[in-house]
């Protein structure tokens, strides 16, 4: 028998139980393993524009990662949403994406946006897991 850790809802056993919407967590289930976040801010001028940010990793593998975006334009504020995010409205078409190397973590983000200068904050989370690519 080989030992796991499992732990269950309240009102079941959990040396006996067995289905897995019962279960809080098991280690018969892969699961992220967490390595870092935090935050990143990126400033894009006015007009037809593009820029980039990144945070280092250095893992060597392109790990699995999140980020949000932070809705405080015209969405409102502290309010967030997953990257990739599209927004596209009478005036402003802006487009983010994230992407992940074996060495860091990008987060790119262009705007058509011809009134004012924009800027983004995001929070990552990087996991250990790699994304196998």
């Amino acid at each position: 028998m080989s030992q796991k850790i499992v732990i269950t809802k309240a009102g079941f056993n959990a040396l006996t139980e067995t289905d897995p919407d019962n279960l809080i967590f098991s280690s018969d289930y892969a699961t992220l393993k967490y390595y870092s976040s935090g935050t990143l801010s990126l400033s894009i001028s006015s007009g037809d524009n593009e820029d980039e940010t990144s945070v280092a990793h250095n893992l060597g593998y392109k790990p699995f990662f999140v980020v949000f975006l932070e809705l405080d334009f015209s969405l409102g504020a502290g309010d967030w949403a997953c990257v990739p995010f599209n927004l596209d409205d009478t005036f402003v078409r802006s487009t983010v994406t994230a992407s992940v190397d074996n060495t860091n973590l990008y987060v790119t983000a262009k705007t058509t946006d011809t009134f004012s200068d924009i800027d983004l904050n995001f929070r990552y989370k990087i996991f250990r897991n790699s994304t196998g690519l």
